[in-house]
């Protein structure tokens, strides 16, 4: 018996040779709610959609020990290989440890429907490493983790080729890039190489932002902003690879962002969140300046937006 986990605008565009027995439908309303379902009668959970769908597959699968079977129709987020579901607890995002998908199934004619844009957003995961990185070898001791040099030059590699999935092949490029962070993920027992600041600034900007978007058009933005308090040749690095990809970048209102600024320090310790360039000395001279360069950013990202 096959349980098929997708969303009402994704339905229509299963492929007809998956046999499916009964279909849950997924959304924004009713998450929580299916994240908690435990299904019997089944042997395999199919999840089939972007990275909401994935994360309550992925619940469903542990609660009744089902194979996992992920489909992704966007190449959104790294929510299609890893164990971990998202959800916000306490005003910021947590991740619950669920099921690995047993398969990920690379299928290229449903990912070519999708906007570029939709799956360009999958490269938010991968560039966010440019501050992940930066923090894991900095802040070695802080971190309590061992880092690694040669992890790291193979995170480099892949970000340095990084290319706009346009075609079947940059798509599955994108594809197995996702895949290979997830495995140094498990590898390192937490995403050290991959969440940092720029994660952060994102958490507690949804505080104050309530709109929808894009992962990894949000991570994007946190990229941006922790990129050019850090070093004007990491910002330069992350404005390039950005235009490269394809990637757009979210724009919330100014006050919106210089308030999540103000709050990160105090947001990132009362959460508990690991030790980045927030915690910095550095951070908070600017914090102490109110964040002068946020003009320029935006003035940046206009242009990549353009």
């Amino acid at each position: 018996m096959r349980l098929l986990v997708t969303s009402k605008s994704q339905k229509d565009l299963v492929p007809k040779l998956l046999k499916i027995d009964s279909t849950v439908l997924v959304d924004l309303e009713n998450y929580d709610e299916i994240r908690g379902y435990r299904p019997n009668y089944y042997h395999t959970v199919y999840a089939f959609g972007g990275g909401l769908v994935a994360d309550a597959a992925k619940a469903i699968a542990k609660n009744s020990n089902l194979v996992l079977v992920s489909m992704p129709t966007i190449l959104s987020c790294d929510a299609f290989f890893t164990s971990a579901s998202a959800y916000r607890s306490e005003k910021t995002v947590r991740y619950e440890v669920n099921k690995a998908p047993d398969e990920t199934i690379f299928n290229d004619e449903v990912l070519s429907l999708a906007p570029i844009r939709y799956n360009a957003s999958g490269w938010g995961d991968i560039l966010s490493s440019l501050i992940a990185c930066s923090a894991w070898r900095n802040y070695n001791v802080q971190l309590r983790t061992h880092f690694s040099p040669i992890i790291e030059r193979e995170v480099r590699e892949y970000i340095r080729v990084a290319r706009a999935p346009v075609d079947t092949e940059t798509r599955l490029q994108l594809f197995e890039t996702l895949k290979r962070s997830c495995e140094i993920e498990r590898t390192l027992g937490g995403p050290y190489h991959e969440e940092s600041a720029e994660h952060f600034f994102l958490y507690n900007l949804e505080n104050h932002w309530k709109e929808r978007y894009l992962h990894g058009e949000g991570v994007a933005l946190g990229i941006l902003v922790m990129s050019h308090m850090i070093s004007s040749r990491l910002f330069e690095e992350a404005v390039k690879l950005i235009k490269r990809v394809q990637m757009r970048v979210i724009m919330p209102p100014k006050e919106a962002v210089l308030k999540t600024l103000e709050e990160m320090r105090d947001f990132v310790l009362s959460k508990h969140h690991s030790y980045s360039f927030i915690d910095t000395v550095d951070f908070a001279i600017q914090e102490s300046q109110g964040f002068p360069s946020l003009d320029f950013v935006y003035s940046v990202i206009d242009e990549i937006n353009k």
